[in-house]
Protein backbone atom coordinates (compact mmCIF):
# COMPACT_ATOMS: atom_id res chain seq x y z
CA UNK A 1 0.00 0.00 0.00
CA UNK A 2 1.46 3.20 -0.93
CA UNK A 3 2.32 6.00 1.67
CA UNK A 4 -0.54 8.32 -0.17
CA UNK A 5 -3.25 5.46 0.98
CA UNK A 6 -1.44 5.07 4.61
CA UNK A 7 -1.45 8.51 5.32
CA UNK A 8 -5.21 8.81 3.71
CA UNK A 9 -7.27 6.46 5.78
CA UNK A 10 -6.69 7.56 9.25
CA UNK A 11 -7.98 11.32 8.28
CA UNK A 12 -11.33 13.13 9.08
CA UNK A 13 -14.86 12.11 7.09
CA UNK A 14 -14.87 15.51 5.84
CA UNK A 15 -12.91 16.41 2.64
CA UNK A 16 -12.16 19.62 3.57
CA UNK A 17 -10.90 18.67 7.23
CA UNK A 18 -9.40 16.11 5.11
CA UNK A 19 -7.31 18.88 2.95
CA UNK A 20 -5.99 20.33 6.52
CA UNK A 21 -5.39 17.06 8.15
CA UNK A 22 -3.15 16.53 5.04
CA UNK A 23 -1.34 19.74 4.77
CA UNK A 24 -0.38 19.82 8.45
CA UNK A 25 1.39 16.49 8.13
CA UNK A 26 3.15 17.40 4.74
CA UNK A 27 4.41 20.76 6.33
CA UNK A 28 5.15 19.10 9.74
CA UNK A 29 7.88 16.42 7.88
CA UNK A 30 8.89 19.36 5.32
CA UNK A 31 9.65 21.07 8.52
CA UNK A 32 12.06 18.48 9.76
CA UNK A 33 13.16 17.29 6.95
CA UNK A 34 14.94 20.81 6.57
CA UNK A 35 16.08 20.86 10.02
CA UNK A 36 17.67 17.37 9.24
CA UNK A 37 19.13 19.04 5.90
CA UNK A 38 20.65 21.62 7.32
CA UNK A 39 22.43 19.70 10.02
CA UNK A 40 23.63 16.74 8.09
CA UNK A 41 23.94 18.56 4.46
CA UNK A 42 26.77 19.75 3.06
CA UNK A 43 26.50 23.59 2.53
CA UNK A 44 27.12 23.34 -1.49
CA UNK A 45 23.85 21.03 -1.70
CA UNK A 46 21.56 22.07 1.56
CA UNK A 47 19.75 24.67 -1.27
CA UNK A 48 19.35 21.92 -3.77
CA UNK A 49 17.91 18.98 -1.23
CA UNK A 50 15.51 21.87 0.33
CA UNK A 51 14.29 22.59 -2.90
CA UNK A 52 13.62 18.87 -3.51
CA UNK A 53 11.61 18.72 -0.15
CA UNK A 54 10.18 22.05 -0.61
CA UNK A 55 8.95 20.52 -4.41
CA UNK A 56 7.64 17.16 -2.75
CA UNK A 57 5.46 18.92 -0.42
CA UNK A 58 3.49 21.10 -3.11
CA UNK A 59 3.44 18.27 -5.35
CA UNK A 60 1.32 16.03 -2.78
CA UNK A 61 -0.90 18.85 -1.24
CA UNK A 62 -1.68 19.96 -4.97
CA UNK A 63 -2.35 16.62 -5.87
CA UNK A 64 -4.66 15.78 -3.28
CA UNK A 65 -6.31 19.15 -3.32
CA UNK A 66 -7.11 17.95 -7.25
CA UNK A 67 -8.20 14.57 -6.38
CA UNK A 68 -11.01 16.11 -3.98
CA UNK A 69 -12.13 18.85 -6.81
CA UNK A 70 -11.23 21.94 -4.61
CA UNK A 71 -10.52 24.83 -6.52
CA UNK A 72 -9.07 27.05 -3.52
CA UNK A 73 -5.40 26.54 -4.37
CA UNK A 74 -3.61 27.58 -7.30
CA UNK A 75 -1.17 24.89 -8.39
CA UNK A 76 2.40 27.30 -7.96
CA UNK A 77 4.66 27.97 -10.72
CA UNK A 78 8.04 25.98 -9.17
CA UNK A 79 11.10 25.13 -11.02
CA UNK A 80 13.86 23.75 -8.95
CA UNK A 81 16.54 25.92 -11.19
CA UNK A 82 14.39 28.80 -11.29
CA UNK A 83 15.59 32.13 -9.51
CA UNK A 84 12.51 32.72 -7.82
CA UNK A 85 11.55 29.35 -6.53
CA UNK A 86 11.92 30.64 -2.48
CA UNK A 87 9.70 33.70 -3.36
CA UNK A 88 7.27 31.28 -5.40
CA UNK A 89 7.07 28.75 -2.70
CA UNK A 90 6.72 31.42 0.36
CA UNK A 91 3.62 33.08 -1.42
CA UNK A 92 2.02 29.43 -2.10
CA UNK A 93 2.84 28.42 1.79
CA UNK A 94 1.12 32.11 2.85
CA UNK A 95 -1.95 30.86 0.24
CA UNK A 96 -2.33 27.19 2.05
CA UNK A 97 -1.99 28.97 5.20
CA UNK A 98 -5.08 31.12 4.17
CA UNK A 99 -7.30 28.60 3.26
CA UNK A 100 -6.21 26.29 5.95
CA UNK A 101 -7.61 28.23 8.52
CA UNK A 102 -10.64 29.33 6.85
CA UNK A 103 -11.59 25.64 6.50
CA UNK A 104 -10.79 25.53 10.32
CA UNK A 105 -12.84 28.61 11.68
CA UNK A 106 -15.98 27.68 9.49
CA UNK A 107 -15.67 24.00 10.69
CA UNK A 108 -15.64 25.17 14.34
CA UNK A 109 -18.45 27.56 13.86
CA UNK A 110 -20.38 24.62 12.42
CA UNK A 111 -19.46 22.52 15.25
CA UNK A 112 -19.66 24.93 17.98
CA UNK A 113 -23.03 23.46 20.46
CA UNK A 114 -25.30 26.22 20.94
CA UNK A 115 -25.18 27.03 24.05
CA UNK A 116 -28.49 28.30 26.14
CA UNK A 117 -28.37 29.77 29.77
CA UNK A 118 -31.65 28.38 31.40
CA UNK A 119 -31.88 30.79 34.32
CA UNK A 120 -33.87 28.66 37.48
CA UNK A 121 -36.17 31.08 38.71
CA UNK A 122 -37.03 30.75 42.71
CA UNK A 123 -40.34 28.81 41.97
CA UNK A 124 -38.64 26.47 40.16
CA UNK A 125 -35.91 25.55 42.59
CA UNK A 126 -38.19 25.62 45.25
CA UNK A 127 -40.13 22.97 42.91
CA UNK A 128 -36.63 21.17 42.74
CA UNK A 129 -35.86 20.87 46.44
CA UNK A 130 -39.09 19.43 46.89
CA UNK A 131 -38.58 16.69 45.03
CA UNK A 132 -35.01 16.06 46.40
CA UNK A 133 -36.85 16.01 49.45
CA UNK A 134 -39.30 13.27 48.60
CA UNK A 135 -36.84 10.99 47.35
CA UNK A 136 -34.78 11.73 50.50
CA UNK A 137 -37.54 10.60 52.41
CA UNK A 138 -38.35 7.40 50.35
CA UNK A 139 -34.80 6.26 50.46
CA UNK A 140 -34.65 7.41 54.36
CA UNK A 141 -36.02 3.58 56.07
CA UNK A 142 -35.40 1.77 53.04
CA UNK A 143 -33.26 -1.19 54.59
CA UNK A 144 -30.38 -0.65 52.10
CA UNK A 145 -26.87 -1.50 52.80
CA UNK A 146 -24.87 1.79 54.57
CA UNK A 147 -22.78 2.75 52.09
CA UNK A 148 -25.68 2.01 49.63
CA UNK A 149 -27.58 4.24 51.27
CA UNK A 150 -24.88 6.99 51.74
CA UNK A 151 -24.07 6.94 48.03
CA UNK A 152 -27.89 7.58 46.80
CA UNK A 153 -28.02 10.45 49.89
CA UNK A 154 -24.75 12.10 48.93
CA UNK A 155 -25.84 12.17 45.29
CA UNK A 156 -29.04 13.65 46.32
CA UNK A 157 -26.70 16.44 48.09
CA UNK A 158 -24.45 17.44 44.94
CA UNK A 159 -27.79 17.35 42.83
CA UNK A 160 -29.79 19.69 45.31
CA UNK A 161 -26.14 21.80 45.79
CA UNK A 162 -26.07 21.88 41.45
CA UNK A 163 -29.64 23.63 41.98
CA UNK A 164 -28.45 26.62 44.11
CA UNK A 165 -25.38 26.54 41.75
CA UNK A 166 -25.61 30.29 40.87
CA UNK A 167 -26.53 31.61 44.21
CA UNK A 168 -23.75 32.94 46.11
CA UNK A 169 -21.83 31.19 49.45
CA UNK A 170 -23.81 34.00 51.10
CA UNK A 171 -26.85 33.84 49.43
CA UNK A 172 -27.21 29.81 50.04
CA UNK A 173 -26.09 30.83 54.00
CA UNK A 174 -28.73 32.79 54.19
CA UNK A 175 -31.19 30.66 52.91
CA UNK A 176 -30.30 27.42 55.01
CA UNK A 177 -30.62 29.95 57.68
CA UNK A 178 -33.77 31.38 57.27
CA UNK A 179 -34.82 28.17 56.09
CA UNK A 180 -38.74 27.81 53.97
CA UNK A 181 -41.15 29.57 55.40
CA UNK A 182 -44.92 29.72 54.66
CA UNK A 183 -44.60 33.94 54.93
CA UNK A 184 -41.67 36.04 54.24
CA UNK A 185 -39.98 36.99 57.15
CA UNK A 186 -39.86 40.96 57.92
CA UNK A 187 -36.46 42.65 56.94
CA UNK A 188 -36.05 43.86 60.96
CA UNK A 189 -36.89 40.52 61.65
CA UNK A 190 -33.70 38.85 60.07
CA UNK A 191 -30.85 39.76 61.40
CA UNK A 192 -32.03 38.93 64.71
CA UNK A 193 -32.56 35.19 63.35
CA UNK A 194 -29.02 35.05 61.71
CA UNK A 195 -27.86 36.37 65.32
CA UNK A 196 -29.66 33.48 66.88
CA UNK A 197 -28.01 31.13 64.50
CA UNK A 198 -24.35 32.71 64.87
CA UNK A 199 -24.38 32.61 68.37
CA UNK A 200 -25.30 29.12 68.63
CA UNK A 201 -22.96 28.17 66.12
CA UNK A 202 -20.26 29.73 68.01
CA UNK A 203 -21.60 28.49 71.55
CA UNK A 204 -21.33 24.87 70.30
CA UNK A 205 -17.66 25.60 69.04
CA UNK A 206 -16.62 26.92 72.69
CA UNK A 207 -18.32 24.20 74.00
CA UNK A 208 -16.18 21.60 71.87
CA UNK A 209 -13.08 23.87 71.83
CA UNK A 210 -12.85 23.67 75.87
CA UNK A 211 -13.10 19.60 76.07
CA UNK A 212 -9.00 19.11 76.99
CA UNK A 213 -8.78 15.81 75.10
CA UNK A 214 -9.93 16.90 72.00
CA UNK A 215 -7.57 19.35 71.78
CA UNK A 216 -4.78 16.88 72.72
CA UNK A 217 -5.74 15.03 70.12
CA UNK A 218 -5.80 17.74 67.52
CA UNK A 219 -2.10 18.33 68.59
CA UNK A 220 -0.98 14.65 68.52
CA UNK A 221 -2.15 14.83 65.02
CA UNK A 222 -0.66 18.06 63.49
CA UNK A 223 2.64 16.83 65.46
CA UNK A 224 1.95 13.32 63.98
CA UNK A 225 1.70 15.09 60.60
CA UNK A 226 4.77 16.83 60.93
CA UNK A 227 6.78 13.68 61.53
CA UNK A 228 5.72 11.89 58.97
CA UNK A 229 6.27 14.97 56.44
Amino acid sequence: MSDVLDDYLDLPEDPELQLVAFEKRLRSNLNESIRTINRDTHEQYVLSEIGDRQMYYATRLMGFHDAHGFVMLTKPNLWRSGDNFENEFDAFLDEVTYWTTQIEVRHANRLRPISTVLQLTPEVRQQLHSYINKIRETVAPLQLPEKKKEAILGKLNSLADEVDRDRTKTEAWTAFVLGPVDKPIPAAARPERLGRCNTTVATGVMRRSAGAPGKQRIKGFHSRFRKES
